[in-house]
């Protein structure tokens, strides 16, 4: 969907402005680019980029970097994306997380973000005079009958003596809060990197043509590109804790955690390439020291909140000196992990809405209420006193436990209910 919005089709050599036609080629490998070639997103799919192209890279050398570099930036910021709910340039849901410590506790992440309990799905404890406790871990109600024959199984009894002993007064339902989750985030790295160089030549190519990219004047990002290359790591790459200084203006336009690229050269053609990931850090590549196209510059900006919420007009409006880019500086990561922190705490802003939405349909579902009935007289102020009830245990980050009732558990336990 968003290729035929933002890379134009073609079954025919492309026309430069000029009106004479013309074969483009990969930047990476001189194969021709045709009608059949897969389109490339300029700012990664994964940190929300929707603008493509079909006229830089081949399919073939996509297919390369998307199952190497382009997969270990993504890797990278998978927890970003899980806490803060951020869909890819493509519409993809946000990826689950696995296995995640969560003090003595491991806990998987589904890509909605809900915290589920990893390990047996059931445990029977025995009391000292032999009675059995059951604590089932279910994320449905499909998932719960299928329990029931384990369960009975375990117990040494039938599957219908086990529903016949299950009744109201022996079933709760115990929500507790997740404990304390540590995630470590790894941003950078060799490979990484050599994604975020590609994305800086693709877009620098939109800008000039690939004939300029594809020139000796970018052979060494180039090579960096596709094999890799410690010296130009080390030498033509520099971490950058600077902000823009038009970043109050851009963050006020396209949100507080933006992703851009920003490209800029001087008078001898020395080409400066920023990339920022959420606004929180950023690196400086020097792309070309000398021989690009001189005195031009251009940027892209996607908000990963709101992916539709991008312009590449960016160098146009908001001017970025190329002496500031030039001056790239990392003092220290006291001004990054302030800014991870504001990540982190919009986490806790966005996610405090959805808990709460979802303890009030869980009570409404125990009532039998839709979500746009008004509640009946006669159990309003039982329900509004459930539901402070439920916020209250929330915010005190404690366990709560209720039991169920004849008519939930029925329906809990559906066609398995025994008569």
């Amino acid at each position: 969907m968003f290729s035929k919005a933002f890379g134009k089709r073609y079954s025919k050599p492309n026309e430069d402005q000029g009106g004479s036609t013309r074969t483009m080629n990969c930047i990476f490998c001189g194969s021709e680019l045709n009608g059949s070639t897969k389109p490339e997103h300029i700012l990664p799919n994964a940190l929300g980029g929707r603008m493509t192209t079909r006229r830089a890279i081949c399919s073939k050398c996509n297919n390369n970097f998307g199952g190497t570099i382009d997969k270990k930036l993504t890797s990278q910021i998978e927890v970003i994306r899980n806490l803060l709910q951020l869909s890819s340039g493509t519409g993809k849901s946000p990826p689950g997380l696995r296995n995640i410590s969560a003090g003595s506790q491991k806990i998987n992440f589904r890509n909605d973000g809900t915290p589920e309990l990893t390990g047996k799905p059931f445990e029977i404890e025995y009391s000292d005079d032999g009675v059995a406790t059951v604590l089932i871990t279910a994320r449905s109600q499909e998932e719960l009958q299928k329990h029931i024959p384990n369960i009975a199984e375990q117990l040494r009894i039938s599957p219908d003596e086990l529903l016949k002993q299950i009744n109201a007064e022996d079933v709760s339902y115990v929500t507790e809060p997740v404990e304390q989750v540590h995630h470590r985030l790894s941003l950078g790295g060799e490979e990484m990197l050599r994604s975020v160089v590609k994305s800086c030549l693709v877009l620098w190519s939109t800008h000039v043509g690939n004939d300029e990219v594809s020139s000796p004047t970018f052979e060494d990002a180039r090579n960096f590109v596709t094999k890799g290359q410690d010296a130009f790591s080390r030498n033509r790459i520099q971490m950058d804790s600077r902000l823009l200084p038009c970043n109050e203006a851009l963050t006020s336009k396209f949100g507080d955690i933006i992703n851009l690229i920003y490209i800029s050269s001087d008078n001898d053609g020395r080409l400066i390439g920023h990339f920022t990931m959420f606004n929180a850090i950023g690196w400086q590549i020097v792309l070309s020291e000398g021989g690009a196209s001189s005195n031009s510059s251009i940027g892209l900006i996607s908000n990963p909140l709101r992916p539709s919420d991008w312009s590449n007009k960016v160098a146009s409006e908001f001017n970025v000196e190329f002496s500031w880019l030039a001056a790239a500086n990392f003092e220290s990561f006291d001004d990054v992990q302030r800014r991870f922190s504001k990540v982190i705490a919009l986490h806790f802003e966005m996610g405090r809405p959805r808990v709460i939405s979802k303890i009030i349909n869980d009570i409404c579902e125990e009532y039998d209420l839709s979500e746009d009935q008004h509640i009946p007289e006669e159990i309003r102020e039982q329900v509004l006193a459930e539901v402070s009830e439920r916020l209250a245990f929330f915010a005190l980050r404690l366990p709560h436990s209720r039991a169920l009732s004849p008519a939930e558990l029925k329906k809990l336990l559906g066609s398995n209910q025994a008569s």
